[in-house]
């Protein structure tokens, strides 16, 4: 399957499976999680850029970014931070989101294809979705920014967590809130290192 994902344009699987130490499992995971809630996100944004609101959209966009680095989509990411930063209501940004668009939907097709959503069992999406977004607040919590760690480890709520794992997520919200990154990085630490035992 990695040899299948060698073959999309814009995309650098060798060295975005280097920078996360070679685990494959990680890199398909996040994968899986971005085909998923991409199509989604870039409704969001649209309706976000509707109502003038730069703020959120800055915030929707970091968060494609980060998935688009981990993935090695690396102009793609590039994008997505110039559009993060230059994002107002001069409008100047729009031909450049319009392009940016079309290309994004190229590559989720084209990962979609390797990995159809429909192939993704239930369970299946809740570790991956867990794993990916321990993966993303990571990133974020490096750039300390705590509003996009809450944000991207608030979709792991709503799943059936074991007892441990609950402890460890309200616990790295508390630090987070707290701007406590140090320990929230550890805590998140130990949360993959729980998860690290699932497959897919």
């Amino acid at each position: 399957m990695e040899n299948s994902f060698m073959d999309i344009k814009g995309l650098d699987v060798k060295s975005a499976l280097k920078s996360m130490g070679g685990k494959s499992d990680v890199y398909l995971d996040t994968v899986k999680l971005a085909v998923r809630l991409t199509p989604g996100r870039i409704m969001r944004m649209d309706k976000m850029l509707e109502e003038n609101n730069y703020s959120s959209f800055s915030t929707e966009i970091h968060g494609i970014k980060g998935v688009l680095e981990i993935i090695g989509a690396w102009e793609l990411s590039r994008d997505a931070g110039w559009l993060e930063v230059n994002a107002s209501a001069d409008g100047n940004f729009m031909d450049l989101y319009e392009r940016f668009k079309i290309e994004l939907d190229t590559l989720i097709g084209s990962l979609g294809i390797i990995i159809p959503e429909e192939a993704i069992g239930e369970e299946a999406i809740d570790i991956s979705t867990i794993k990916s977004a321990i993966l993303e607040a990571k990133s974020a919590i490096l750039e300390f920014d705590n509003y996009l760690a809450l944000e991207v480890l608030s979709v792991c709520k709503k799943f059936s967590l074991e007892d441990k794992a609950k402890e460890l997520l309200i616990k790295i919200l508390h630090a987070l809130t707290a701007f406590e990154y140090k320990n929230a990085m550890a805590k998140l630490n130990e949360l993959e290192e729980m998860y690290n035992g699932y497959t897919l």
